[in-house]
This record gives C-alpha cells, structure tokens and sequence, in this order.
C-alpha cells in the first residue's frame, strides 16, 4: 500500500500517462464544502464511501504528511522549488475489452495535482467523478496511485526521492498518511513514519503484495 522511494516514475503510471495524452486527462471537480471521510464498512460492494454532490460523486477524502529530509529541506528551500502530490484515481471496469483495460488494467477516472510551497501536508479531498464512470466500474472501491515530485520550477529535473501510495481508498478513507522524501541519491537518514501499512525501504510491501516504483 505505501511502498519504498525509488527515482523512477511507477510502470503503470508511465501508461497511463500515454494513454491520458491520447484520450485527453480529466481532474478531479472541487466541490466548495469536501471533507475527509471515515471509512466504510464495506465500499467494494457498495457506493456507501461515495457522496452525491449534484450530479456527481465524491471520493472520500484523505491526507498526506511529507517527512522530508534535512538536505532535501534545505535543498528545496534555496532554490525557491515546489513540491508536487499527484494523485490518480483510477477502477476496475466492468467492460474489459477496451484498449485501455488491456493497457493498464485500470479505467481512468480523474486526477488531482496539488502544488506545495512551505506547507509539507496536502489535502486530497473533493475529488468527484460522475456516476456514469462510476456506473461503469465492477468494483466501487477505487484505487488511488499518488506519486510525490519536486515541481520543477527552478530545477529541469526532479530532485526528490519520495515514498508513493499504491492503494484502495478503503484503505486510505479519512486517514493522515506519512510519506518520507529525500534528495535522490542521498542515503536513508529519516526513521520509518509510524502510518499503518508503510514499507520501509528495502522491504517487500505489507499490502498490496505488488510494488510500483517512482
């Protein structure tokens, strides 16, 4: 579920990527009163952890604490650069013939970009989906794949080595999860966040049993 840092963007989000260009990236609507959600008791045969807003539908909402190391810290600080959360939401289609189930194995739904200056915590809330894309799921529990880079503003390439988060939404819902960062190449020097299911580096993951790379 919270896999080891690795400096290279996860295979199957390379995928999706390619097919987002294709089909054309649809972000998540903001609705003006989200909030984090608790998690519900059964949300892989129910929509119980989606709520209407309009004609849409509401992700449950959680967060996420960045621990970043001392030199990655200083590091971003004096060069004025960002940090980047980006979040896809992605589920399990009823239809499995398409070209982009047989792709990624995953039918897109949205995705969410937030842009950190100072702030070191992101709020993955309001993300809504229309009941059509959700309608077309087998399986209303959806995953979320979120992958945490330097924005690039000042720096061409990506300075930051960070932890992602590989999982389902039952298991995030309403939750504040640790992800550690560092400089890419500098050695572990961050103990391991006390968040349920991290995998500190160098270990196989808790849950999920499958480990995407970024």
């Amino acid at each position: 579920m919270f896999s080891n840092r690795s400096s290279s963007r996860p295979d199957v989000a390379i995928v999706m990527v390619i097919i987002l260009l294709a089909i054309g990236a649809t972000r998540c609507g903001q609705s003006p009163h989200s909030t984090a959600l608790a998690p519900a008791k059964d949300s892989t045969t129910n929509m119980s952890s989606l709520s209407p807003v309009g004609d849409s539908l509401q992700i449950p909402g959680f967060s996420i604490r960045l621990q970043l190391s001392a030199r990655a810290n200083a590091a971003l600080s004096s060069k004025h650069e960002t940090i980047i959360v980006h979040a896809w939401f992605n589920g399990k289609p009823k239809d499995t013939t398409t070209a982009e189930f047989r792709e990624s194995g995953e039918k897109f739904l949205c995705e969410k970009k937030m842009e950190l200056d100072t702030a070191r915590t992101a709020f993955v809330q309001g993300a809504l989906v229309s009941k059509k894309q959700v309608d077309a799921l087998a399986n209303v529990d959806i995953h979320v794949l979120v992958n945490v880079y330097s924005g690039r503003r000042v720096i061409a390439e990506n300075m930051l080595d960070c932890d992602i988060i590989d999982a389902q939404m039952s298991q995030v819902n309403g939750k504040m999860i640790t992800l550690s960062c560092k400089l890419i190449g500098e050695s572990d020097s961050l103990p391991t966040p006390p968040t349920p299911g991290y995998t500190p580096s160098g270990q196989p993951p808790l849950a999920p049993p499958r480990v995407r790379t970024k």
